[in-house]
């Protein structure tokens, strides 16, 4: 296994900081998109998180909130919308 030259290796650290600097904070308290399963037996949830750019809301847009249920409907889920405003 080789080793990788210092120089890269405190530019990745450089660019991973500064990556983090411009994130914004979530709004709080989050917005949250809640979907019982038709059957629902209240021990199993499922928790949504969106990537960049998507809102929780997406989920059910897409069709996934059907399609969870028809795989198990006894599941409920969450999608929280953690992004700034």
């Amino acid at each position: 296994m080789s080793k990788l030259p210092r120089g890269i290796i405190a530019l990745l650290a450089a660019a991973a900081s500064i990556s983090c600097v411009h994130l914004p904070a979530a709004r709080m308290p989050l917005v949250t998109h809640r979907y019982q399963g038709p059957q629902s037996d209240g021990k199993t949830l499922f928790l949504l998180l969106p990537g960049q750019g998507d809102e929780g809301s997406a989920y059910q847009h897409h069709g996934f909130i059907d399609t969870l249920f028809r795989q198990d409907p006894t599941v409920d889920a969450v999608a929280v919308d953690a992004h700034p405003c």
